[in-house]
C-alpha cells in the first residue's frame, strides 16, 4: 500500500516504484544514519535503526558522532525544538 494515499500497489510492484494512483513514491527509499545503507520501510534492514526524515539525516549523523545510542537518536530528534535543531545545524555547517 502507498504510504501517502493508501492505494494498493500492483503485483509487479518493487520498492521505489511510483504509485499509480497519486504518482508519488509508494514506499520511499531512505538512508540510514547509523550504517549508511538505504532501503524502504521504517527501519534499516541492515542494522535495525529507525529511519529519520531525509532533511534531518545530517543531524542524526552528528548525534551518532556525539555518542548517542542508535535507538535514542530518532526519539531525540522528535522531541527537539526548532531552536535546538538550529544549534545542531550550526555545528553541521562548521564541521564541513
Amino acid at each position: 500500500h502507498c504510504v501517502h494515499c493508501k492505494h494498493k500497489q500492483p503485483k509487479d510492484y518493487s520498492a521505489g516504484d511510483l504509485c499509480p494512483a497519486c504518482g508519488r513514491q509508494a514506499e520511499p527509499i531512505l538512508a540510514c544514519f547509523w550504517c549508511s545503507s538505504s532501503g524502504p520501510g521504517k527501519f534499516c534492514r541492515s542494522c535495525g535503526a529507525q529511519f529519520v526524515p531525509t532533511g534531518e539525516l545530517e543531524l542524526a549523523v552528528l548525534l551518532r558522532r556525539d555518542g548517542l545510542p542508535k535507538d535514542a537518536i530518532p526519539a531525540k530528534l522528535l522531541e527537539m525544538s526548532a531552536a535546538d535543531k538550529d544549534v545542531l545545524w550550526g555545528r553541521v555547517r562548521r564541521s564541513r
